[in-house]
């Protein structure tokens, strides 16, 4: 082999490592990215998906509520709080209840987690203490997440709140997540179940769990675009962004992150499950707040909500208590995450209010039917 030849060889080699370096630095300098059938596959949306691939992220996949809590997270608006080892807000508590003591969930979005307020400052601590210093001893776990919907809520019970044996669970039911448009046209239920019977996240969900050499996604993307795959995703993604901006219409012909035939069931199973387990589920309707205009999609959610709670005769916490009523005018009016509203430190203060005074009422009335019972038994002689 002469020298020439290898010389050559070498040289081209070079140029071509060069180029490919070249080019790799060059896709990753402009944060390209290809993930094929991305748009199908999405759980909350494309870009925060694949923030959740990365380990810093305070919210991680999760088989059966799509995304939980990263245990030990911090929680981005406070200075130095994050998520316990279990995963949820607050203090880790014991899972045996100690005696004498009440325990309450909550459970929902960005409203019963307390985004923008410091954990002694949301409704689920301050009930806890209100009630302490009325009644008796009484602890909370709060399991609100980010951008939860109903049917998510309905999972996280079954996963965190049931070995607990809560005596009372509140759910912050969601109405702007659950009647929002489903990110990959799948239904949360559809996606639930696709991933639960499995116990982890399908290889297939999410898009950036990998993510490795742009060139390789380069390939990829070229050999779609002349097979055809590329461009139906193209037109999936284009035809979700064409129907969002008229969603909150009643008869919007889309995919809801949670229809009503599913959120009127996730109620249903939501109570079933904790009357099984002893427990008294009440709901918690928060009002819109005045800057905002209610849409009518909206309404139909809520109103679904009130009407089960009232066949049901739970306690429903909505805008006709006087507590309630007030959070129209403390609500945050936007929402960072677009996808719940959620209360100010003052808000809190007022379910807290609200949602105590009915406790210490119902301990009281339960009290008082024991002392008539032991009064009206026979005495012994």
């Amino acid at each position: 082999m002469s020298a020439r030849f290898i010389t050559s060889l070498t040289l081209g080699t070079v140029l071509t490592v060069g180029a490919l370096a070249s080019g790799e630095a060059l896709l990753r300098r402009h944060d390209w990215r290809y993930y094929r059938g991305a748009p199908h596959r999405v759980m909350w949306s494309l870009q925060r998906d694949r923030e959740m691939a990365r380990a810093d992220d305070p919210y991680q996949f999760h088989a059966h509520q799509l995304w939980a809590p990263r245990p030990g997270a911090r929680l981005v608006w406070t200075e130095s709080e994050r998520f316990n080892a279990d995963g949820y807000r607050g203090p880790l508590l014991p899972v045996e209840r100690p005696p004498r003591t009440l325990r309450l969930v909550a459970l929902g979005g960005a409203a019963a987690l307390g985004v923008g307020v410091a954990n002694e400052d949301t409704f689920a601590a301050l009930t806890a203490r209100f009630v302490s210093a009325r009644s008796i001893p009484c602890e909370s776990m709060n399991l609100g997440v980010e951008n939860f919907s109903l049917r998510q809520s309905l999972e996280r019970y079954r996963d965190l709140a049931r070995p607990y044996r809560p005596h009372i669970v509140v759910a912050a039911v969601s109405a702007r997540t659950s009647y929002s448009p489903a990110p990959g046209g799948i239904t949360d239920d559809e996606l639930i179940e696709a991933t639960r019977p499995l116990d982890r996240v399908h290889l297939a969900h999410p898009p950036s769990v990998k993510d490795g050499l742009r060139l390789v996604q380069g390939f990829h993307w070229l050999r779609d675009a002349l097979g055809g795959p590329y461009w139906e995703d193209r037109d999936f993604q284009f035809h979700l962004r064409r129907l969002e901006p008229s969603s909150r219409s009643l008869d919007w012909p889309g995919i809801r992150r949670v229809p009503m035939n599913d959120f009127y069931g996730s109620l249903s199973l939501l109570l079933q499950e904790t009357r099984q387990d002893g427990a008294h589920l009440v709901l918690l309707v928060l009002p819109t707040p005045a800057t905002e205009r209610v849409p009518p999609i909206q309404r139909a959610y809520d109103r679904a909500a009130l009407d089960f709670g009232e066949r049901e005769q739970l306690l429903v916490l909505d805008e006709r208590n006087p507590h309630i009523l007030g959070l129209n005018t403390d609500l945050v009016s936007t929402d960072v995450y677009g996808a719940d509203r959620y209360p100010t430190a003052c808000g809190h203060e007022a379910i807290a209010t609200a949602l105590s005074e009915i406790i210490v009422r119902g301990i009281s009335a339960k009290n008082a039917q024991l002392e008539n019972r032991r009064e009206s038994a026979p005495k012994d002689r």
